[in-house]
């Protein structure tokens, strides 16, 4: 899908960027061969892009109004389509025509953009090795050493539709095309997983070492074919029915092709707890499995009753190697051990209204503590304290503590105080303890926030600026000390629009009411204001009121929900953007997925 959508999208492209569209047809045609399919428009429009290789027909390539726009094989996309560069193109060419030529009795649509010698020798050499037309006529296509060494070379090369993972229960076959081999020796060696991780800390791959091993299964198979003919021959191995890595070596006259199949599958779900990492273990089928265990830097960790292991945070955070274990099967995967580091984020409120001399007022403190980014509960706070600073008018500070403030999990602490005289400044900040399990220490957290009242008091200022909602409808007031209105003032007013890079500024003076009509402010994101004392106020205007999380998780067809407060039933990409992203680059817009609908956002199939 991935493939196609990107070809739908250059093929339109320029000339210009040939180079992008061969790097997208290439990776297209690999993956059609592992599928079996050959589609030969598809071929065709991959090789009329010009080029400079072994196998091209000059006279097309090097067409003069090509000059410019040839392919550059080395050309790195990955970053955008995460496919590595083309390379050399030459064998996926010659093993699409030696597809082809199996049914084609000529070679003449090729000719315009390959080679007539490079045509001519493939198309002879798959009618040979297959047993197709007259050997005679065919050899005459070649010359007398190139016939020579066809007869003489060993093929032992794997199908390109071979897989090499399948599930624990899945049956093992493997395709291999043969060629002048008499006698064919087939070994089976199992890989001691857990042995080689720990040693080599790498994945198992064909280099590894398997001399002095014996293999748990050897077969040998005898073929009479001339050596001419290639035979594709298919390998089944029933006795591999359980989890594990396996090697089988093909070896025939002189020549040795070995198969990496993988058999099953585990990999690690990590949920960040305050006890440390907390590993959820499954398989190739998404099968929790509560009987594995888990080694890293020397350790093995064990599961819990629940079937879950729990990994201690790190002294030393980074990325580790991590076996996976179960029976006497073992999976090698990365981890990225943490340190244990908590953070504590504490909203206050307070209402500025109530800030009036010897009133009472509240503070709402609503605290979440995190671990690593993720909340964890507040019952691991240990000797909470609130410490509340005043500051008047004169600069003069005072404290109170509160020790042993009581926090819930499911709604505010709420305490009460009484409002001093002159009140300039309010300082909060609450702290508590946290018990450090990695470093067996106490760590303190902390969270502060001050808020400021009567600051024209202390100002030469007389006036101040103040942003009022009514309704739907923004008003800008400019009010003196006792909160008389200030009739006919100017003022200065930038407003930024969420879809215009700069600000539109407009001189404005207020109503015989002191205020400034604004409106709606639709899709304004942020307005400045100057008065004439030069009193400056800024205001985000924040749409909407809901706060989200940073992820989102859910099972393939489950239908996502987010609320969304935005009153603009017209949903556009303005509102909310969807796409998908693959290797830190977006490769696809999904915006035709999202519904607005009673204040929810809704996300489908």
């Amino acid at each position: 899908q991935q493939l196609t959508e990107l070809w739908d999208f250059v093929k339109r492209l320029s000339p210009s960027y040939n180079t992008l569209k061969a790097h997208v047809l290439y990776h297209r045609l690999l993956f059609d061969r592992s599928q079996g399919v050959y589609d030969r428009k598809r071929f065709l429009d991959y090789v009329k892009l010009p080029r400079e290789a072994v196998y091209i027909e000059a006279k097309y390539h090097r067409q003069r109004e090509f000059s410019s726009t040839k392919i550059n094989f080395n050309q790195n996309y990955k970053p955008q389509t995460l496919y590595p560069a083309i390379g050399n193109d030459e064998p996926l060419i010659r093993s699409y025509l030696q597809h082809f030529f199996l049914k084609d009795q000529d070679y003449k649509q090729y000719e315009k953009y390959i080679h007539y010698g490079y045509l001519k020798k493939n198309f002879a050499e798959t009618k040979i090795v297959n047993g197709l037309g007259d050997p005679v006529t065919l050899s005459s296509y070649i010359s007398a050493i190139d016939y020579k060494n066809l007869r003489n070379r060993v093929d032992l090369d794997f199908a390109f539709t071979s897989k090499q993972r399948f599930s624990a229960e899945d049956p093992v076959s493997v395709e291999v095309n043969v060629k002048n081999v008499e006698k064919l020796i087939v070994k089976v060696f199992e890989i001691n997983t857990s042995n080689f991780y720990r040693d080599q800390r790498r994945p198992v791959d064909t280099n590894i070492e398997l001399d002095g091993l014996l293999p748990n299964k050897e077969f040998t198979f005898e073929y009479k074919e001339s050596p001419f003919l290639r035979v594709k021959r298919k390998f089944e191995f029933p006795e591999l029915d359980n989890r594990g890595v396996y090697i089988i070596d093909f070896i025939g006259n002189r020549k040795s092709s070995r198969a990496l199949i993988r058999k099953g599958q585990l990999r690690y779900i990590d949920n960040v707890t305050p006890a440390g990492h907390e590993l959820t273990i499954v398989d190739e089928k998404n099968r929790v499995v509560s009987d594995a265990s888990v080694w890293m830097l020397g350790s093995q960790y064990q599961p819990a009753k629940t079937g879950r292991i729990t990994v201690p945070f790190s002294t030393q955070p980074g990325r580790v190697p991590l076996i996976i274990s179960q029976g006497g099967f073992s999976d090698l995967d990365s981890f990225s051990h943490q340190s244990e580091a908590y953070a504590l984020h504490v909203g206050f409120h307070v209402d500025r209204e109530s800030l009036v001399k010897g009133a009472t007022a509240k503070v709402i403190i609503r605290p979440q503590v995190t671990v690593n980014g993720i909340p964890v509960s507040v019952k691991l706070l240990d000797e909470v304290m609130l410490r509340m600073e005043s500051t008047d008018l004169d600069g003069t500070a005072s404290s109170k503590v509160i020790k042993d403030l009581e926090l819930f999990e499911d709604r505010e602490s709420i305490h009460e105080f009484k409002v001093p005289s002159r009140l300039q400044g309010l300082t909060l900040a609450l702290t508590a303890k946290v018990r450090n399990l990695s470093q067996g220490k106490d760590v303190i957290l902390s969270s502060t926030e001050t808020f400021y009242v009567n600051r024209i008091d202390a100002d030469v200022k007389v006036e101040d600026l103040h942003l009022q909602k009514i309704s739907e409808e923004y008003f800008l007031n400019m009010l003196g000390k006792t909160g008389e209105q200030r009739v006919g003032r100017s003022v200065q007013l930038s407003l930024k629009h969420r879809d215009f890079k700069d600000a539109v500024n407009l001189p404005l003076q207020t109503s015989m009411s002191g205020r400034i009509k604004l409106g709606t402010l639709k899709g304004i994101v942020s307005l400045t204001v100057t008065g004439p004392e030069g009193t400056r106020r800024q205001w985000n205007l924040q749409r909407l009121g809901n706060s989200y999380t940073s992820s989102l998780f859910a099972v393939e067809g489950e239908v996502i929900e987010v609320p969304f407060s935005e009153d603009d039933v017209n949903l556009g990409h303005q509102d909310v953007a969807l796409m998908e992203m693959r290797g830190g680059t977006f490769i696809r817009d999904l915006f035709d997925h999202v519904n607005l609908g009673n204040g929810m956002l809704t996300i489908s199939k």
